[in-house]
C-alpha cells in the first residue's frame, strides 16, 4: 500500500533522530528502524495535472520503481479518493510522464519509455534485446485497461476528443483515440515538435526546428494544408493559441550562434509575435529591451506564453535580474509586471477559464 506524505515525514524524522543518537560520543549503537533500500524505495508522486471537467487530478506515481498513472476523484464533503488507472509493474529504469487529459476529463494520454529529459531509448538493465520502446499510451477512469497507441512521445489530445497528435522520429503523427492505426500527419524537412491543438480542434500548431533557425507551422485538419507563421531566418518557438482559435502567438529569438565565452545574460533582444493562423501573416507586438533580460529565458513548463481571456499575453522576462511574469495586450503595447520580488518564477499555468494564473 502506498505510504502517505505524513508517514514519509515521520520516517524521515525517525531516521534523523537515529543518526543524531548514534553520533553522540560514547553512545551505544542503535538499531536502524529501516534500511537504505526502504528509504530509496519510498513512493514518489510527480507531474500532477487537473482535468478540464469532472474535478479530477492525475499524476505519475513511482512505487519501488513501478511507475503508474493515479487519479483522484472528488467525492462528498470535499473528500477525494485515489487509485491507479494503469498497471505497469517492475523497475525498468524508464521514464513515464507528459500526462494530459482529453477534453471530457475521462481519459488521459501519456508517454512511457526512454528518457523524457534527453529523449531516445534507454537500456539501464542492459537487455541483449535492446531498450524498451518509447510509446504513447492512453488510459481511462472507467476501468478499461491502459492501451499503447504507438511509438512516440509528447501526446496532445484533440479538444474534439477523437484524435491524439504526438511526435515520432521528429515528425508529427496522429492516431484515433478509440483505437486504430497511427499515420504520419506532417512530412517536414525540419525536426518537428511541440504539437498544440487550437481550442476548437480545427488546426494543429507545431514547431519546425531547422538548425540555426526555426518556424511555427499550423496544419489545417479539413484543408490538409500548412501555413507558416511569418517565416524568417530567426528561431521561433512556443506557439500559443488565442481563445477564438484564429491567431497564434510565439517567441522569436534572433538568428546567430553565440561564442562559448559570450555573456549568457544578454543577447540580441528577443520578441513576441502574433500571426493569423489561416494566412500566416505575422506582426511583432513586443520586444525585450537591451541589457538584462535581452536573452530569452523560459519557464519550466510546456507553454512559454499564456493567452488570457481578457486578450493579454503573459510571458516570462528576466528584466529585473529575476525571472518574473509580465503581460502585454495581444495587439501590442507596454509590458506590465505581474510578479515582483527576490525570487524566480519557476512554472505557471492558466486556469481553464483563462482568467487566473497559478
Amino acid at each position: 500500500m502506498p505510504m502517505s506524505p505524513r508517514s514519509l515525514c515521520l520516517m524521515a524524522v525517525a531516521a534523523t533522530a537515529l543518526a543524531a543518537g548514534a553520533s553522540r560520543a560514547g553512545a551505544a549503537p542503535v538499531a536502524r528502524a529501516f534500511s537504505i533500500e526502504q528509504v530509496m524505495s519510498a513512493p514518489f508522486p510527480s507531474a500532477p495535472v487537473a482535468s478540464p471537467q469532472g474535478g479530477r487530478v492525475a499524476w505519475v506515481y513511482d512505487e519501488r520503481g513501478s511507475r503508474n498513472v493515479w487519479v483522484a476523484e472528488p467525492g462528498t464533503n470535499g473528500a477525494f479518493s485515489a487509485c491507479a488507472i494503469t498497471a505497469h509493474t517492475g523497475d525498468e529504469g524508464i521514464d513515464m510522464g507528459e500526462v494530459s487529459w482529453t477534453s471530457d476529463g475521462r481519459h488521459v494520454v501519456y508517454s512511457r519509455g526512454g528518457s523524457l529529459e534527453g529523449g531516445g531509448p534507454v537500456n539501464t538493465l542492459s537487455r541483449p534485446s535492446g531498450a524498451p520502446p518509447q510509446e504513447v499510451w492512453t488510459a481511462s477512469v472507467d476501468g478499461a485497461a491502459a492501451r499503447a497507441i504507438g511509438p512516440g512521445h509528447s501526446p496532445a489530445a484533440s479538444p474534439r476528443g477523437d484524435t491524439v497528435a504526438y511526435v515520432l522520429d521528429d515528425q508529427i503523427w496522429v492516431a484515433p483515440l478509440a483505437g486504430g492505426l497511427p499515420t504520419q500527419l506532417i512530412h517536414d524537412r525540419g525536426r518537428s515538435g511541440a504539437p498544440v491543438w487550437s481550442p476548437d480542434g480545427s488546426r494543429l500548431a507545431f514547431r519546425s526546428s531547422r538548425g540555426d533557425h526555426g518556424f511555427i507551422g499550423v496544419y489545417d485538419i479539413a484543408a490538409r494544408t500548412i501555413a507558416w507563421m511569418g517565416p524568417s531566418v530567426d528561431r521561433d518557438s512556443g506557439p500559443e493559441w488565442s481563445p477564438d482559435s484564429r491567431s497564434i502567438a510565439f517567441v522569436r529569438i534572433a538568428a546567430g550562434r553565440s561564442s562559448p565565452f559570450a555573456d549568457s545574460l544578454t543577447a540580441q533582444p528577443w520578441s513576441i509575435w502574433t500571426a493569423d493562423a489561416a494566412t500566416g501573416v505575422a506582426r511583432r507586438v513586443w520586444g525585450a529591451s537591451e541589457g538584462p533580460g535581452s536573452a530569452f529565458r523560459s519557464l519550466e513548463a510546456e507553454r512559454t506564453l499564456l493567452w488570457t481571456a481578457s486578450g493579454r499575453l503573459v510571458f516570462p522576462w528576466e528584466r529585473s535580474g529575476w525571472l518574473q511574469l509580465y503581460s502585454i495586450p495581444a495587439a501590442g503595447g507596454e509590458a506590465t509586471q505581474l510578479t515582483n520580488g527576490d525570487f524566480e518564477v519557476f512554472t505557471g499555468a492558466l486556469s481553464e477559464d483563462r482568467r487566473r494564473i497559478v
